[in-house]
């Protein structure tokens, strides 16, 4: 609608001169229908022909009876081509422009555009009225040359497309910082829809953590360089915090004076997490390097002198010691082994941490399994426990290292030997479903209770610490075997209750099962 009216209002007077030419040829023509030579004659063709534009006056039928104007010039076209022709013998191929001269003759003035000759025109259409009874004898109008500017909207239109397309926000302040352009992605971004930022001020819209200090940084740096960069902390309409990568350059106008800023917004808050998690992540993992490199170096240092003590013991009670001297002899033998234990569980947690070269081989679960039990039958015996073995005849086959899986397997088995009261009952059964293989480990030992079980497989963690001192637990066993079997991509699941025993069960993937 505004176009339409700022059309209208730089028409007007060109309709007016257009009008009154045509209405005094139209009165001219009922007055004489000669052609009359004279001074009137020329003040009217001059008037006609450097009007702007290109004017045209049709009889009711259709027929031109006036074509002028300084347009005819700018396109190289004769008026005399057109007069005394009928309107749809020119334009035929221009419905539009038929239908247009009859709405002007059914009483309506109307604004239409038309593509011709490779121009753009805006076409006037008027209905033209007998002075003596006020009927309508034709149609008057004035068609003005818009192309060159449709092709500078249609080029405002393209960047502004531009401009709203664009991922990142992109905002325009002037000198005073004072919103005067607001894209879509910044709506997106701070919360606040173009209507509501423009023409507000920038620091009332997006808060930082010091504005003023900002502002005059950011106007400083554009005015001498002419662009700004930096990251900013800020905070949505929402009051949500975001991390922004800010650009900022400084908009000069023809004379080369300042007349504002265009600022280019980037969230990057997800960006600068990942970067902060990915440094956490580096400074854990240099923790944990040092501290198996500290471990594996302590613990081969702990072995020679274990190694001695261990000796000397065995040497002193070999001369047949004293009775007074044989208690304390086998505490420190009892500890020695204690410690060489712990030695050889932390140098065997501290490489599986730095390597996890196995060598996987397809081997039969069960074949496996039943040799492991078969190894630890002995120890069971020692505390009168019924180990027992239940598999079935049929071979089930994973990709297993079987040094390192009987390593995990053994562990778990040697804790129910341990957290079982004498005289227990300890089972050990393999099965398969579609995808995974089973090793089962259930006992009927005195359980863990629901609130230790997430963090049963924590380095150094024991449920019950009197317990393991007595059985010679280090706390590492548990964490081992879930080690080697995460390696071997498993998992090993715990159900368990105090009083009432406890169920390992250690999954690896199927490669294949016979029969």
């Amino acid at each position: 609608m505004m176009k339409s009216l700022l059309r209208y209002l730089a028409h007007v007077g060109q309709i007016l001169l257009a009008i009154a030419a045509g209405q005094w040829f139209f009165a001219r023509r009922t007055w004489q229908r000669q052609v009359i030579v004279g001074d009137n004659e020329r003040i009217f063709r001059s008037l006609v022909n450097n009007l702007p534009g290109i004017v045209f006056a049709l009889d009711e039928h259709g027929v031109i009876l006036l074509v002028g104007g300084s347009g005819l010039k700018a396109i190289g076209v004769d008026a005399a081509r057109f007069i005394g022709r009928h309107v749809s013998d020119l334009y035929h191929n221009f419905p539009n422009i038929l239908e247009d001269f009859q709405r002007a003759l059914a009483g309506e003035t109307l604004l239409s555009s038309i593509e011709m000759v490779g121009l753009t025109f805006d076409v006037w259409y008027s209905p033209l009225r007998d002075e003596a009874d006020g009927k309508i004898c034709g149609v008057i109008g004035i068609a003005t040359d818009v192309t060159e500017r449709r092709r500078a909207e249609d080029l405002l239109q393209y960047q502004a497309s531009l401009l709203h397309s664009v991922s990142d926000a992109i905002i325009a302040i002037d000198m005073s910082f004072r919103v005067q352009n607001w894209n879509e992605a910044a709506e997106q971004l701070y919360g606040w829809q173009m209507d509501e930022a423009c023409g507000r001020q920038l620091q009332d819209l997006i808060v930082t953590e010091k504005p003023h200090a900002w502002e005059n940084e950011l106007m400083r740096q554009t005015t001498e360089h002419g662009f700004w960069k930096g990251e900013v902390r800020q905070r949505r309409k929402d009051g949500a915090e975001i991390v922004a990568l800010i650009s900022a350059s400084i908009l000069i106008d023809n004379d080369g004076n300042s007349m504002g800023l265009v600022i280019l917004s980037r969230d990057i808050t997800e960006l600068k997490r990942a970067e902060e998690q990915a440094l956490e992540l580096a400074v854990e993992r240099e923790r944990i390097r040092m501290l198996r490199d500290f471990i594996g170096d302590a613990s081969h240092d702990f072995r020679t002198p274990l190694s001695a003590i261990h000796t000397s013991v065995y040497l002193l009670k070999k001369k047949q010691p004293e009775l007074a001297q044989q208690p304390h002899l086998d505490v420190i033998e009892s500890q020695t082994k204690q410690l060489s234990r712990l030695v050889d569980d932390l140098l065997t947690l501290s490489r599986l941490d730095s390597t996890t070269d196995f060598e996987f081989k397809r081997a039969d679960i069960t074949a496996f399994t039943r040799d492991v039990v078969v190894a630890l039958r002995p120890l069971a015996e020692t505390r009168n426990h019924n180990l027992i073995l239940e598999t079935t005849s049929v071979p089930i086959f994973a990709y297993i290292d079987a040094q390192e899986l009987r390593r995990a397997v053994s562990g778990i088995i040697v804790n129910a030997i341990n957290y079982t009261p004498r005289g227990g009952m300890i089972s050990v059964s393999t099965e398969a479903n579609s995808e995974r293989v089973a090793i089962r480990i259930k006992d009927s030992g005195i359980g863990i209770a629901s609130e230790d079980l997430p963090r049963i497989f924590d380095r150094f963690y024991r449920v019950d610490k009197a317990r393991a001192v007595e059985t010679g637990g280090t706390g590492l066993g548990l964490a081992i075997a879930s080690k080697i079997v995460s390696v071997h991509r498993g998992e090993i699941t715990v159900e368990s209750s105090p009083g009432n025993g406890s169920v390992f069960t250690i999954w690896l993937p199927l490669a294949e099962r016979a029969g």
